[in-house]
Protein backbone atom coordinates (compact mmCIF):
# COMPACT_ATOMS: atom_id res chain seq x y z
CA UNK A 1 0.00 0.00 0.00
CA UNK A 2 1.08 3.44 -0.71
CA UNK A 3 2.13 5.79 1.90
CA UNK A 4 -0.95 8.21 2.46
CA UNK A 5 0.66 11.70 2.13
CA UNK A 6 -0.21 14.04 5.30
CA UNK A 7 -3.20 16.28 5.07
CA UNK A 8 -1.32 19.53 5.03
CA UNK A 9 1.10 18.37 2.44
CA UNK A 10 -1.59 17.35 0.57
CA UNK A 11 -3.43 20.74 0.33
CA UNK A 12 0.20 22.23 0.16
CA UNK A 13 0.70 20.49 -3.25
CA UNK A 14 -3.27 21.26 -4.39
CA UNK A 15 -2.87 25.11 -3.81
CA UNK A 16 0.75 24.81 -5.45
CA UNK A 17 -0.81 23.40 -8.64
CA UNK A 18 -3.61 26.16 -8.41
CA UNK A 19 -1.04 28.43 -8.76
CA UNK A 20 0.55 27.03 -11.70
CA UNK A 21 -2.22 26.95 -13.59
CA UNK A 22 -3.06 30.38 -12.43
CA UNK A 23 -0.19 31.28 -14.15
CA UNK A 24 -0.65 29.75 -17.34
CA UNK A 25 -3.75 31.60 -17.95
CA UNK A 26 -2.43 34.70 -16.61
CA UNK A 27 0.28 35.13 -18.77
CA UNK A 28 -2.12 36.12 -21.74
CA UNK A 29 -2.69 39.59 -20.08
CA UNK A 30 -6.37 39.33 -20.15
CA UNK A 31 -8.18 40.26 -16.45
CA UNK A 32 -11.63 39.79 -16.97
CA UNK A 33 -12.81 37.54 -13.85
CA UNK A 34 -16.02 36.06 -11.84
CA UNK A 35 -15.91 37.34 -7.69
CA UNK A 36 -16.85 34.17 -6.21
CA UNK A 37 -19.78 35.21 -3.30
CA UNK A 38 -17.63 32.73 -1.20
CA UNK A 39 -14.18 34.34 -1.74
CA UNK A 40 -11.05 32.20 -1.37
CA UNK A 41 -13.79 29.45 0.34
CA UNK A 42 -14.57 28.87 -3.04
CA UNK A 43 -10.91 27.46 -3.40
CA UNK A 44 -12.69 24.15 -1.66
CA UNK A 45 -14.52 23.35 -4.43
CA UNK A 46 -11.67 23.44 -6.87
CA UNK A 47 -9.81 21.33 -4.64
CA UNK A 48 -12.55 18.88 -4.42
CA UNK A 49 -12.96 18.80 -8.02
CA UNK A 50 -8.47 18.37 -8.65
CA UNK A 51 -8.58 15.61 -5.97
CA UNK A 52 -11.52 13.83 -8.03
CA UNK A 53 -10.12 13.52 -11.72
CA UNK A 54 -7.34 11.36 -11.43
CA UNK A 55 -9.08 8.31 -9.59
CA UNK A 56 -12.09 9.35 -12.00
CA UNK A 57 -10.20 9.28 -15.05
CA UNK A 58 -8.33 5.73 -13.86
CA UNK A 59 -11.08 3.72 -13.04
CA UNK A 60 -13.76 5.86 -16.26
CA UNK A 61 -11.07 4.16 -18.51
CA UNK A 62 -11.01 0.79 -17.72
CA UNK A 63 -15.03 0.61 -17.98
CA UNK A 64 -15.96 2.93 -20.83
CA UNK A 65 -15.18 3.14 -24.18
CA UNK A 66 -15.50 7.23 -23.74
CA UNK A 67 -15.95 9.33 -20.89
CA UNK A 68 -16.54 13.35 -20.51
CA UNK A 69 -16.10 16.80 -18.53
CA UNK A 70 -19.31 18.34 -17.96
CA UNK A 71 -19.48 22.20 -16.49
CA UNK A 72 -22.85 23.82 -16.41
CA UNK A 73 -21.86 27.12 -14.97
CA UNK A 74 -18.73 27.56 -16.47
CA UNK A 75 -17.85 30.74 -15.78
CA UNK A 76 -15.06 33.02 -17.57
CA UNK A 77 -12.00 30.57 -16.57
CA UNK A 78 -10.57 32.77 -13.90
CA UNK A 79 -11.71 34.10 -10.84
CA UNK A 80 -10.84 37.17 -8.81
CA UNK A 81 -11.29 36.18 -4.45
CA UNK A 82 -9.66 38.43 -1.69
CA UNK A 83 -7.38 40.86 -4.44
CA UNK A 84 -5.80 37.41 -6.01
CA UNK A 85 -6.62 35.47 -8.85
CA UNK A 86 -7.99 31.44 -9.56
CA UNK A 87 -8.22 29.53 -11.95
CA UNK A 88 -11.78 28.66 -12.83
CA UNK A 89 -13.46 24.68 -12.79
CA UNK A 90 -12.88 24.81 -16.48
CA UNK A 91 -9.33 25.33 -16.34
CA UNK A 92 -8.50 23.18 -13.22
CA UNK A 93 -10.24 19.73 -15.11
CA UNK A 94 -8.18 20.66 -18.46
CA UNK A 95 -4.72 20.93 -16.13
CA UNK A 96 -5.85 17.81 -13.82
CA UNK A 97 -6.46 15.55 -16.99
CA UNK A 98 -3.76 12.71 -17.14
CA UNK A 99 -1.73 12.74 -20.57
CA UNK A 100 -2.55 8.78 -21.02
CA UNK A 101 -6.56 9.12 -19.95
CA UNK A 102 -7.97 12.05 -21.63
CA UNK A 103 -11.99 13.27 -21.35
CA UNK A 104 -13.29 12.19 -24.73
CA UNK A 105 -14.58 16.17 -24.70
CA UNK A 106 -14.84 18.99 -22.05
CA UNK A 107 -18.56 20.19 -22.79
CA UNK A 108 -19.03 23.85 -21.28
CA UNK A 109 -22.11 25.72 -20.40
CA UNK A 110 -21.90 29.45 -19.91
CA UNK A 111 -24.62 31.66 -20.17
CA UNK A 112 -23.26 34.89 -20.40
CA UNK A 113 -21.81 36.18 -23.65
CA UNK A 114 -18.53 37.72 -22.22
CA UNK A 115 -17.84 35.37 -19.76
CA UNK A 116 -18.09 32.48 -22.56
CA UNK A 117 -15.95 34.20 -24.83
CA UNK A 118 -13.09 34.59 -22.38
CA UNK A 119 -13.81 31.48 -21.14
CA UNK A 120 -13.25 29.80 -25.13
CA UNK A 121 -9.93 32.21 -25.40
CA UNK A 122 -8.45 30.89 -22.09
CA UNK A 123 -9.53 26.70 -22.83
CA UNK A 124 -7.46 27.53 -25.97
CA UNK A 125 -4.48 28.57 -23.86
CA UNK A 126 -4.87 25.86 -21.24
CA UNK A 127 -6.01 23.08 -23.91
CA UNK A 128 -2.58 23.66 -25.74
CA UNK A 129 -0.49 24.13 -22.84
CA UNK A 130 -1.56 20.35 -20.93
CA UNK A 131 -2.37 18.77 -24.56
CA UNK A 132 -5.33 17.66 -24.15
CA UNK A 133 -8.95 18.11 -26.62
CA UNK A 134 -10.29 21.98 -27.25
CA UNK A 135 -13.18 22.46 -25.06
CA UNK A 136 -16.52 23.23 -26.44
CA UNK A 137 -17.82 26.24 -24.89
CA UNK A 138 -21.51 27.12 -25.32
CA UNK A 139 -23.29 30.51 -24.59
CA UNK A 140 -26.64 28.91 -23.87
CA UNK A 141 -28.96 28.56 -20.49
CA UNK A 142 -27.41 24.76 -19.49
CA UNK A 143 -31.53 24.37 -18.04
CA UNK A 144 -32.62 25.30 -21.57
CA UNK A 145 -30.59 23.30 -23.97
CA UNK A 146 -28.39 20.70 -21.70
CA UNK A 147 -29.93 17.38 -23.47
CA UNK A 148 -29.79 18.86 -26.61
CA UNK A 149 -25.96 19.88 -26.26
CA UNK A 150 -25.77 16.07 -24.56
CA UNK A 151 -27.18 14.47 -27.08
CA UNK A 152 -25.25 16.28 -30.15
CA UNK A 153 -21.63 15.63 -27.98
CA UNK A 154 -21.83 12.70 -26.10
CA UNK A 155 -24.08 10.74 -28.20
CA UNK A 156 -25.34 7.92 -25.46
CA UNK A 157 -23.49 4.35 -25.61
CA UNK A 158 -20.81 2.73 -23.46
CA UNK A 159 -19.83 6.21 -21.88
CA UNK A 160 -19.95 7.92 -18.50
CA UNK A 161 -19.30 11.73 -17.07
CA UNK A 162 -18.12 14.16 -14.47
CA UNK A 163 -19.84 17.17 -13.89
CA UNK A 164 -19.68 19.93 -11.99
CA UNK A 165 -22.37 22.19 -10.94
CA UNK A 166 -21.53 25.45 -9.78
CA UNK A 167 -24.52 27.22 -9.81
CA UNK A 168 -24.13 31.05 -7.96
CA UNK A 169 -27.45 30.89 -6.50
CA UNK A 170 -31.12 29.22 -6.10
CA UNK A 171 -32.37 31.01 -9.05
CA UNK A 172 -29.60 29.14 -11.36
CA UNK A 173 -29.78 25.82 -11.71
CA UNK A 174 -33.23 24.15 -12.12
CA UNK A 175 -33.80 20.66 -10.67
CA UNK A 176 -35.20 19.37 -13.67
CA UNK A 177 -31.48 20.18 -15.17
CA UNK A 178 -30.03 17.71 -12.46
CA UNK A 179 -32.51 15.14 -12.81
CA UNK A 180 -31.59 15.34 -16.19
CA UNK A 181 -28.65 15.25 -16.23
CA UNK A 182 -28.07 12.01 -13.70
CA UNK A 183 -30.77 10.28 -15.61
CA UNK A 184 -28.65 10.01 -19.08
CA UNK A 185 -25.78 7.99 -17.98
CA UNK A 186 -23.82 6.98 -15.83
CA UNK A 187 -21.26 9.39 -14.15
CA UNK A 188 -20.11 11.50 -11.08
CA UNK A 189 -21.40 14.56 -10.05
CA UNK A 190 -19.57 17.94 -7.72
CA UNK A 191 -22.98 20.19 -6.81
CA UNK A 192 -22.27 22.99 -4.76
CA UNK A 193 -25.20 23.27 -2.74
CA UNK A 194 -25.87 27.42 -1.88
CA UNK A 195 -26.83 26.15 1.81
CA UNK A 196 -26.31 30.12 3.18
CA UNK A 197 -28.31 31.58 0.96
CA UNK A 198 -31.44 28.92 0.79
CA UNK A 199 -31.43 29.18 4.97
CA UNK A 200 -31.50 32.86 4.77
CA UNK A 201 -34.52 32.88 2.46
CA UNK A 202 -36.14 29.34 3.75
CA UNK A 203 -39.51 30.80 5.50
CA UNK A 204 -39.32 33.81 3.30
CA UNK A 205 -39.95 31.94 0.33
CA UNK A 206 -42.61 29.89 2.16
CA UNK A 207 -44.60 33.33 2.30
CA UNK A 208 -43.82 34.75 -0.88
CA UNK A 209 -45.38 33.44 -4.28
CA UNK A 210 -42.16 34.45 -6.13
CA UNK A 211 -39.54 33.03 -3.63
CA UNK A 212 -41.38 30.18 -3.14
CA UNK A 213 -42.05 29.81 -7.17
CA UNK A 214 -37.96 29.63 -7.26
CA UNK A 215 -37.42 27.41 -4.16
CA UNK A 216 -40.42 24.84 -5.91
CA UNK A 217 -38.05 24.95 -9.60
CA UNK A 218 -34.82 24.98 -7.88
CA UNK A 219 -35.92 21.68 -5.43
CA UNK A 220 -38.06 20.08 -8.41
CA UNK A 221 -41.35 19.75 -6.08
CA UNK A 222 -43.46 21.95 -3.53
CA UNK A 223 -42.76 19.20 -0.54
CA UNK A 224 -39.71 21.16 0.29
CA UNK A 225 -42.35 23.38 2.02
CA UNK A 226 -42.92 20.88 4.83
CA UNK A 227 -38.60 20.08 5.44
CA UNK A 228 -37.52 21.39 8.59
CA UNK A 229 -35.97 24.89 8.13
CA UNK A 230 -32.42 23.59 9.05
CA UNK A 231 -29.24 23.49 6.60
CA UNK A 232 -28.80 19.41 7.79
CA UNK A 233 -32.48 18.62 7.18
CA UNK A 234 -32.71 20.42 3.81
CA UNK A 235 -29.19 18.73 2.47
CA UNK A 236 -30.63 15.35 3.71
CA UNK A 237 -33.94 16.25 1.44
CA UNK A 238 -31.96 17.14 -1.57
CA UNK A 239 -29.32 13.94 -1.33
CA UNK A 240 -32.51 11.25 -1.34
CA UNK A 241 -33.65 13.12 -4.45
CA UNK A 242 -30.17 12.59 -5.73
CA UNK A 243 -29.82 9.06 -4.80
CA UNK A 244 -33.41 7.98 -6.06
CA UNK A 245 -32.72 9.80 -9.51
CA UNK A 246 -32.89 6.21 -11.64
CA UNK A 247 -32.15 2.72 -11.78
CA UNK A 248 -28.13 4.12 -11.68
CA UNK A 249 -28.03 4.21 -8.34
CA UNK A 250 -25.45 6.31 -6.87
CA UNK A 251 -23.76 7.18 -3.37
CA UNK A 252 -24.68 10.31 -1.90
CA UNK A 253 -22.15 12.19 0.19
CA UNK A 254 -22.05 16.05 1.20
CA UNK A 255 -19.11 18.02 2.86
CA UNK A 256 -19.79 21.57 4.44
CA UNK A 257 -17.98 24.39 4.20
CA UNK A 258 -17.85 27.06 6.73
CA UNK A 259 -16.08 30.98 7.16
CA UNK A 260 -13.62 31.60 9.91
CA UNK A 261 -16.94 32.42 12.44
CA UNK A 262 -17.83 28.73 11.38
CA UNK A 263 -21.06 30.32 9.80
CA UNK A 264 -22.18 27.55 7.19
CA UNK A 265 -21.52 29.55 3.35
CA UNK A 266 -22.21 26.46 1.24
CA UNK A 267 -22.38 22.42 0.59
CA UNK A 268 -20.40 20.16 -1.67
CA UNK A 269 -22.88 17.45 -2.62
CA UNK A 270 -21.16 14.50 -4.49
CA UNK A 271 -22.43 11.27 -6.36
CA UNK A 272 -20.96 8.77 -7.79
CA UNK A 273 -21.85 4.95 -8.66
CA UNK A 274 -18.98 3.94 -8.73
CA UNK A 275 -17.54 1.89 -5.91
CA UNK A 276 -14.05 2.62 -6.41
CA UNK A 277 -15.16 6.14 -6.32
CA UNK A 278 -17.24 5.93 -3.14
CA UNK A 279 -13.84 5.38 -1.72
CA UNK A 280 -12.25 8.19 -3.27
CA UNK A 281 -15.59 10.42 -2.28
CA UNK A 282 -14.94 9.34 1.70
CA UNK A 283 -11.48 10.01 1.66
CA UNK A 284 -11.38 13.20 0.23
CA UNK A 285 -14.01 13.68 2.68
CA UNK A 286 -11.66 13.59 5.68
CA UNK A 287 -9.23 15.55 4.05
CA UNK A 288 -11.05 18.44 3.44
CA UNK A 289 -13.00 18.33 6.91
CA UNK A 290 -9.31 18.72 8.69
CA UNK A 291 -8.46 21.64 6.61
CA UNK A 292 -9.40 24.11 9.44
CA UNK A 293 -9.64 28.00 8.38
CA UNK A 294 -5.95 28.69 10.00
CA UNK A 295 -4.42 26.01 7.39
CA UNK A 296 -6.81 28.12 4.04
CA UNK A 297 -5.10 31.47 5.98
CA UNK A 298 -1.73 30.29 6.09
CA UNK A 299 -1.49 28.65 2.76
CA UNK A 300 -3.74 31.75 1.41
CA UNK A 301 -0.39 33.98 2.62
CA UNK A 302 2.00 31.72 0.45
CA UNK A 303 -0.66 32.31 -2.49
CA UNK A 304 -0.44 35.68 -2.08
CA UNK A 305 3.18 35.90 -2.27
CA UNK A 306 3.30 33.78 -5.16
CA UNK A 307 0.62 35.61 -7.33
CA UNK A 308 2.10 38.89 -6.71
CA UNK A 309 5.12 37.45 -8.22
CA UNK A 310 2.97 36.06 -10.88
CA UNK A 311 1.20 39.26 -11.68
CA UNK A 312 4.04 41.54 -12.20
CA UNK A 313 6.34 38.84 -14.17
CA UNK A 314 2.60 38.75 -16.87
CA UNK A 315 2.96 42.83 -17.19
CA UNK A 316 6.54 42.78 -17.30
CA UNK A 317 5.80 40.33 -20.46
CA UNK A 318 3.11 42.65 -22.09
Amino acid sequence: MPKKIPTGTWLKNKFQRLIELTGTILQDGERHYSEPKYGFWSLKKEIALMYWIWPFLTIASVHFKSFYYIDLFAGPGLMKANDHYFVGSPIVAIGSTLPDKQFGEYVCFEIDPLRSETLKRRTKIASKSFGTSLPKVFNVDCNEELLTILDDVCPKGNICFLAFVDPEDVKDLQWKTVHELLAYSRGDMILTFPTQGIIRNFNVAKRNQKMGELFSVFFGDNEWRDIEPSADSIIEYYKVKISQTNSLRRSVDSLSVRDESNRRLYDLIFATGSTGMRNVMQDMKRRLNRIKTKDIRAIHEVIAESQTQLTNFSRSSD
